[in-house]
């Protein structure tokens, strides 16, 4: 179902760009690409690059990196490494 949801975007961006062309300008300004010429944006080619995860945040938004805590990064776990150091 996600792979739908993603691929139906990608096809919904591709059809935006091919009816109003963007510049790398207007999309990424602060890149480097934009500050050498004023380039056609390829939104499908962009996102043809890109990871599965990364298309998520951008497309949803409701995935943050930050939130997602591993068990080895939890406080308990310091505690106990730092016990068992000390022990």
């Amino acid at each position: 179902a996600l792979y739908l949801r993603e691929r139906q975007a990608q096809v919904q961006a591709t059809r935006w760009v091919r009816l109003s062309p963007r510049t790398v300008r207007d999309s990424i300004p602060e890149s480097r690409l934009a500050l050498y010429a004023n380039f056609e944006y390829d939104e499908a080619r962009e996102l043809s690059y890109a990871p599965a995860t990364v298309r998520f945040q951008r497309l949803y938004g409701s995935f943050a990196g930050e939130a997602v805590k591993e068990p080895w990064m939890l406080r308990e776990i310091d505690d106990l490494l730092l016990g068992f150091l000390t022990y």
